[in-house]
């Protein structure tokens, strides 16, 4: 399943979620795919990024 528009906060970079598998999201770092669990990160989506107040 392909998520749309979820960003997790990963070693101070935001990473882009590719996919997730039970209770873990599945991001990309530098052509490596890591599983990491859904608890252990701050997600966010498009509209949380663009809010600039």
């Amino acid at each position: 399943m392909n998520i749309v528009g979820l960003y997790i906060l990963h070693e101070g970079y935001l990473r882009e979620v590719v996919s997730e598998v039970g209770d873990s999201f599945i991001i990309e770092i530098e052509s490596e795919f890591l599983v990491v669990p859904k608890q252990a990160f701050p997600v966010y989506t498009l509209n949380d990024l663009s809010e600039t107040e």
